[in-house]
Formats: C-alpha cells, structure tokens, sequence
C-alpha cells in the first residue's frame, strides 16, 4: 500500500472516530430537556405515555456497523463523514422519535397537575373568602392572629376539630380552608372543608353558592385517589355525589355514588353511618328493596342512633321508612333518673329536669327523630366554696393546709376533689387533682394543676381567717394545667380566661 493511501485511511479513521465522540455527547446534553418532562407524563397525565420514547436521542452510536461503507470516498473523508453519520442514524429509530418527543408536552403538559392545584386554591380561598364575610367585624383578623401565635396547631386543623365538634360549620371550614391552602398535600384538611363546605352550602343560611358543590366533589374526589380505600373518603365523596344527583337529577352519578358508599360499607361493616347513606342512596336510584335492607342493617346495629331515625324519616313514605317508622313507636326511652340523680336536695332538683328532658326524647323516639339516651345528672365538684350533706349528695373538709372534697354519685361511684398547700399571709400556693372510685374501676386520677392565689380581702379579719381555710371572699389566682395556664378571679364566683 503506496503512503499517499495509508495517510488517507488514517484520516479518515481519524474524521470517523471524531464524529463518532460528538454524536453521543449530543445526545446526552438533550436529554436534561427531554427527560423531566417524560416522568410526570407517565406518572400523572398517563394517557399519553410518551416517557418511554425520551430516550431515542441516544440512539446515535446504535448504526456503527454503517462506518464502513462511510470510509468509501478516501480522497475527502473529513467534510463527508459528518453530513452521513446522521442521515446514517434517520432510517429507523429517529424519524419517529423526534417528531414525538417535542409533542410530548402539547399531547400532556407536565405542568398540568400544577395548574389545576393552583385553580382549586384560588377556588378554596374565594370560598373562604365568603365565608369569612358572613363573621362579626375583625374576627377573621383575630382568627389569623390565633394561627400565628400557635403554628403547633397544624395550620389550623386542630382548631377546625374543635369548632366542628361544637358545629360551628362556617368558623370549621375557615379554619380547615386556610390549612388546605397552607399544605396542598394534606388530604385529610382538604377533605376536612370539603365535608364543611358542602354542609354549608346545602344549609338555608348559603343556599348553594355556585360552584360549592362541585369544588367539595373535587377535593373528595382528589382525597379519595390519594387513599383509594379509606372509608372515611369514600362514605364523603359518595354523599356529596348523592347531593349532586338530588340537585341536577343525573343517573351516572347515584350510580357512583351508590359503588363509593358500598365500598365504604364493607370496608368498616360495623359503621352505622355507611349503611343510613347507602340506603338514602337505593332509595334515590328506585332500588326500595335495597334502601329497606341497608337502613334494616344500621337498625339492627344501632336501633336508636340518630342516624338511622333521621334516615327513615327522610325515607317516610317508602317501604324503608314506614318499617322503621312502626318500629320507632315501640321504643322506650329510660334515663333511670331517681338512680343517677342522688338522693340530695340539689339531687331531687335535677332529677325535675331529668324527668323531663326524659319525656322530650321519649315523644323524639316515637316520631322518628333524633333522641337522647342519657341524663348527666351528677352534681358539679365545687371550683370554691364547700359541699354541705343534705343540700349537696356529699361533703366537704376544709384545713389551713388544704381541703377535700367528696361526691356520691347515682350510680355508686365516688367523686373528689383534693387540694393542698402552705399560706403565707395572703398568698396560697396549692396542688390540686380530681379523682374518681366506682366498684368496677377502683380510683382514677386526673386533671392535676399546680396553682397559686392571692386573697385581696387579706386585710380585712373574716376575709383574713377565710383566706386561711380556702374561702377567699375575693382573690386573683393562676394555675398550670395540662391544657396551658388559666387565670381566674372572683368575688364568691368566678370567670376563666384560658390562654
């Protein structure tokens, strides 16, 4: 082989092995472009699924056994060697690579899932918006303050709780709102407004705001994907589904509503709730059989629970209803009253009441509506001042060194109330603890606080000596708790602000 040939191979070895180092190189500086996108399309939007073909950019060193026939023009490799190690790679992976991957985002924007995160906040804050017009003057302002000055609190989750415990539905749904905006991947909160919002809008004070329904359906709906088998999701997104059918009267939804609540029926087959829901649901779709042997389920569960009553009374008229209906006028409503009232002066007067509100929930009983159980009818513990035997079921023993107080119960059970610790002249510092002993349980302690007082009669004689005994006649006093500190004051009485 003459030299002038060898040089020319060797060049063109050389132009070959060049280009062949910058097309993978080229590859990988796209693929921080092409591959974010691609994970989102799959995990998300998943219609799409172009993640997979993301790759096809790297497909560039797959044609190597095509370098050969490259080599054919000798005398000019270099220029040539680069325009066809290219089209070298086109005819079969790339031409339907490329066109695909810059689709991607057109077919399934990654950003979408983003996007409607953003509208439904914008939707939950417009929602709490109005809400928060319908409080009294500068109380929202005060609601912000109580979350600033408690970002233990969750965002306001534990304050939702409480205020929906007490059903204040408008003050809850605020509350939970601002903690769904504040977290997006807190499920819970967001179904928590969700069961809010939807309980305000089908009240007569909002008379369903546009779009209220709708939104807690989606908020629902999203929880319920989140935790596709958690009852709690299932049993509030197939009632508010059921809200939506009685509203606009459309088949396709009681159907789903009606498979939501079954799911949740017999993932907890126990829950009253589940069954009273899934039979308003029958019911609403023309299954009558199926209504009557769900609300029959919860009866034999819970004969009495509030649920079951209210259902059969929305249900009146159907075979469902008037079964429970029949049923209701039997029932028998007893709180034992003379028993659990204590045989004391202050006892007979709260077994009047007892007897009483007795009779309310007997008549609620027999009309299908939501009753009381139960009477508490115990005396209270006294926060200051003494218990005295005939008047009170109980007494009390009061010491310069502390007291005790002693309750008898209806039921057997004992109740106390033991405090103790030194007076130096006006100020009392003390450690108090309830307690209770029943036959069964043996004694129990709770509420421990630890507390000073100061008597503000201390320069007066009587108010001196009944200082002295734990009667102070007008006193200031603080005390740590296991809820936070607490202050009181009174004259014979008391006011509490809780902190």
């Amino acid at each position: 082989m003459s030299p002038l040939i060898r040089r020319t191979a060797y060049a063109a070895c050389a132009s070959l092995a060049l280009a062949l180092m910058a097309a993978p190189n080229h590859a990988l500086a796209q693929k921080p472009e092409n591959a974010p996108p691609a994970a989102p399309e799959v995990e998300d939007a998943k219609p799409g699924m172009t993640a997979p073909e993301a790759p096809a950019p790297e497909a560039a060193p797959s044609p190597a056994p095509e370098f050969a026939p490259a080599e054919a023009p000798a005398p000019e490799p270099a220029p040539e060697a680069e325009p066809e190690l290219i089209p070298a790679e086109a005819p079969a992976p790339a031409p339907e690579a490329e066109p695909e991957t810059p689709d991607a985002p057109d077919s399934a924007p990654a950003p979408t899932p983003v996007s409607a995160e953003m509208d439904v906040d914008a939707e939950i804050e417009a929602a709490a918006d109005v809400i928060a017009a319908g409080f009294e003057p500068g109380e929202a302002d005060a609601f912000q303050a109580l979350l600033a000055e408690h970002p233990d609190a969750n965002g306001g989750a534990f304050f939702g709780q409480m205020l929906y415990l007490t059903r204040h539905f408008d003050r809850a749904a605020w509350f939970f709102a601002q903690q769904a905006m504040a977290d997006p991947s807190d499920m819970a909160a967001r179904n928590n407004f969700a069961v809010m919002l939807s309980e305000l809008a089908l009240s007569e004070d909002y008379d369903n705001p546009p779009g209220w329904l709708e939104l807690a359906i989606a908020l629902e709906r999203a929880a319920h994907l989140s935790d596709p088998d958690n009852p709690n999701y299932l049993n509030n997104l197939g009632r508010d589904l059921m809200a939506l059918h009685e509203r606009d009267g459309d088949a396709a939804v009681i159907e789903e509503a009606i498979a939501m609540l079954e799911r949740a029926r017999d993932a907890e087959i126990d829950e009253v709730l589940y069954l009273t829901n899934l039979s308003r649901a029958l019911a609403l779709s023309g299954d009558a059989e199926g209504a009557a042997a769900a609300l029959e389920a919860a009866r034999r569960l819970a004969r009495h629970h509030p649920a079951v009553s209210m259902t059969a009374a929305r249900l009146s008229g159907t075979p469902a209803g008037d079964a429970y209906a029949g049923e209701a006028r039997e029932c028998s409503v007893d709180f034992r009253c003379p028993q659990v009232c204590g045989v004391s002066i202050v006892g007979r007067i709260n077994m009047v009441t007892c007897e009483m509100e007795n009779a309310s929930a007997q008549m609620a009983c027999q009309a299908g509506e939501p009753y009381a159980e139960s009477y508490a009818c115990e005396e209270a513990l006294p926060e200051y001042g003494i218990l005295i035997p005939g008047l009170n079921s109980g007494f009390s023993l009061s010491s310069p060194w502390g007291g005790v107080h002693v309750l008898l119960d209806g039921d057997g059970g004992v109740r106390f109330r033991a405090e103790a610790g030194p007076n130096f002249g006006p100020i009392n510092p003390y450690v108090r603890t309830d307690g209770r002993w029943d036959p069964e349980g043996g004694v129990s302690f709770s509420d421990t606080r630890i507390g000073v007082k100061y008597n503000l009669a201390h320069r007066n004689f009587l108010g001196r000596e009944a200082g002295n005994w734990g009667w102070q006649p007008a006193f200031v006093q603080a005390e740590a708790t296991e809820r936070g500190s607490e202050y009181d004051a009174g004259v014979y009485g008391n006011f509490q602000l809780v902190h």
